[in-house]
């Protein structure tokens, strides 16, 4: 890959290979693959349908089963819903983005838009794009020993149930269970602070429709979600 030249030691590879070797415990043998990883598709020299997606898939793939195998070994007392639910909350866009940053994964992006990191998916899918880099770079072992590490140090499961609820999840189970569906739609689009910021409406039929804001329509419809889920609380 072009952009990336490993002859020498540039401050690139400098910094790609501390923070492997000091947040990952990792010596990665074929950097390339980790320089594929780190450029998000929006950055002007990558292209679509670029190495970075093809990692995230396998990594979002492998990051999956190793959560699911890792929850059942060390919570053998937790039913299949207890499980999921846990499952559900360590490979979510919020745990990954935080745990991203945690790895320092966020000084290692290239990438070609104006939202924040802290305000987009982009850290939690390189993180995947990553592990999808270890899988192919150092195979099976190294990706689970790495994994361990991470759990081992920076994940507690814990912590991580008693963080704020997935609204938008409990909306969907809510209209499942009632035979409704929800609607999200964009009312408006437009820029803040030199950022895209939307205008979320959600619409729930035979409910008031609820309106909220955010610089992502991801976080925009959490917040709709979430005021939409408090109204049914409230008392007529």
């Amino acid at each position: 890959m072009a952009l990336f030249s490993t002859s020498g030691k540039s401050f690139r590879e400098r910094k790609i290979r501390y923070v492997l070797k000091r947040y990952l415990k990792l010596q990665p043998k074929n950097l390339d693959l980790y320089y594929q990883a780190v450029v998000h598709t929006s950055y002007k020299e990558a292209n679509e349908g670029s190495d970075y997606e093809r990692l995230e898939f396998l990594g979002d793939a492998l990051l999956g089963s190793y959560v699911a195998t890792w929850l059942y070994d060390h919570y053998p007392n937790k039913n299949e819903g207890q499980l999921s639910r846990s499952r559900s909350k360590l490979i979510s866009r919020k745990f990954l983005n935080k745990l991203a940053f945690k790895l320092r994964i966020n000084h290692l992006i290239y990438f070609s838009t104006r939202e924040d990191l802290s305000e987009n998916s982009i850290p939690g899918n390189t993180l995947e794009a990553l592990l999808g880099a270890i899988y192919v770079d150092r195979g099976p072992k190294v990706l689970k020993d790495t994994l361990d590490y991470i759990f081992s140090q920076h994940i507690d499961v814990e912590e991580v149930e008693r963080q704020e609820v997935d609204y938008k999840s409990k909306l969907v189970q809510f209209c499942q269970k009632n035979k409704i569906r929800p609607q999200f739609k964009i009312a408006d689009q437009s820029h803040k602070k030199g950022r895209d910021y939307f205008t979320i409406t959600l619409q729930v039929a035979g409910y008031e429709s609820v309106t909220s804001h955010g610089y992502s329509k991801k976080k925009a419809e959490q917040q709709a979600s979430k005021k939409f889920l408090n109204s049914l609380a409230k008392p007529e």
